[in-house]
């Protein structure tokens, strides 16, 4: 206030010109950032993103020896599963030739049953036959059975019609006494009857087989993952409250267009490596369920295999006891028709042999008067049976 009173002390009284107000010279600063041509020149992008292009560079890098890991897990993964299919594949296989096998084994057995059950039929078609020819010659020996009876009731009728010894008109010849006494030899046939049967016994078998299969299936459900964009928006203002400058800088926005807003800013290199490492576990895990998968599939297979080799073992078992009941049917067949062919044999030899021995009694009862005591002494005593027609 001291001050005050003393300038307005040292005022004068009446009015006085103002004096005029001394020019400051204003400052004019240099222009920034000036390049080459003398203008103002911003710094160059890559100057600018050297930052972002070291992070880019960094991220790059690990995601590209993460790929490298990946790429080799994934072919050991394939080494090794190629591996386990192979030796799985080699063990199918074996079990499979097997089976071959014994389907071959049962493919002999039933054309060895074919060709039994063909021989079989074939033994008992000959021995019908046979037997059959047996019924018609012992038909024969009974024909002639019945008529040497009537031969025999003749022959016994004639001596008894022509017996004129005792008549009186031949009592005057009887100038001594002679006796003729003619033997007269008769055999008898025996008839035999043998009839055998045999029982066909077939089988039908029926194997069913069946297989069972077990399938698993899981779905993959797959993560996603959104990065948080943040955008950033800048904005100067200088308060030197100057209308010039501010509306020189509206000129300037309206002007240069403004940068597009990030709609997907570049988002965290560890974010961004956590999901590739998540990706990489998950490889991982679908890794071991393909593997326990295939061994699945493996035993399922195998299991199958295995149900189909006791399968054919239960139809070779079967076939077997058919070929076996086949091979007993053709032994007994076989004595059989050995049998009938020894009976057909004796039939043979015995109609022959009667044939014979009537053919000579036809002859001496045919014969003259003169050749009848010569014929008496060759006629045979008994029906012979010719030895190259009997079959032991």
């Amino acid at each position: 206030m001291e001050k005050e009173k003393a300038l307005m002390a040292l005022k004068p009284a009446g009015p006085v010109e103002p004096t005029k107000k001394e020019e400051v010279p204003v400052a004019v600063p240099a222009a920034v950032d000036v390049g080459t041509d003398g203008y103002p020149e911003l710094p160059a992008v890559s100057t600018m993103l050297s930052e972002a292009s070291g992070t880019l560079k960094t991220v790059s890098t690990r995601a590209s020896s993460l790929e490298a890991k990946v790429v080799q897990a994934q072919m050991q993964s394939e080494a090794r599963m190629a591996k386990q299919k192979a030796a799985f594949e080699e063990k199918l296989k074996q079990q499979e030739q097997g089976n071959r096998m014994v389907i071959a084994a049962n493919a002999n057995i039933t054309a060895e049953i074919k060709q039994l059950q063909k021989s079989n039929n074939a033994y008992r078609k000959h021995a019908k036959q046979v037997q059959e020819t047996n019924r018609v010659m012992r038909q024969e020996l009974h024909t002639l059975e019945s008529h040497l009876a009537i031969a025999k009731e003749f022959t016994t009728s004639s001596l008894k019609t022509t017996d004129d010894s005792k008549n009186s008109l031949l009592q005057v010849l009887k100038m001594g006494r002679h006796r003729h006494h003619s033997a007269l030899v008769e055999t008898s046939s025996s008839r035999k009857k043998d009839d055998d049967e045999d029982d066909d016994e077939e089988e039908d078998e029926n194997s069913d087989e069946s297989s069972d299969s077990e399938s698993s299936d899981d779905d993959d459900s797959e993560e996603g993952m959104s990065l948080l964009a943040v955008s950033r928006k800048l904005r100067r203002s200088s308060m030197d409250g100057a209308a010039s400058f501010e509306a020189a800088m509206s000129d300037l926005e309206s002007a240069v267009p403004a940068l597009p807003a990030e709609t997907a800013p570049a988002a965290d290199p560890n974010d961004l490596l956590a999901v590739l490492a998540k990706d990489v576990a998950r490889l991982a895990d679908q890794e071991k369920k393909s593997e326990k998968e295939l061994r699945s599939r493996f035993i399922q297979d195998f299991r199958a295999g295995a149900k189909r080799h006791q399968a054919l073992l239960t139809q070779q078992k079967s076939l077997k006891a058919t070929r076996g009941n086949l091979l007993e049917l053709q032994g007994k067949l076989q004595k059989a028709q050995a049998h009938l062919e020894g009976t057909k044999a004796a039939l043979e030899g015995r109609l022959h042999g009667i044939g014979q021995f009537l053919q000579k009694l036809a002859h001496f009862a045919m014969a003259p008067e003169r050749e009848v005591p010569h014929l008496m002494e060759v006629l045979p005593k008994a029906v012979s049976i010719p030895v190259k027609t009997q079959k032991k």
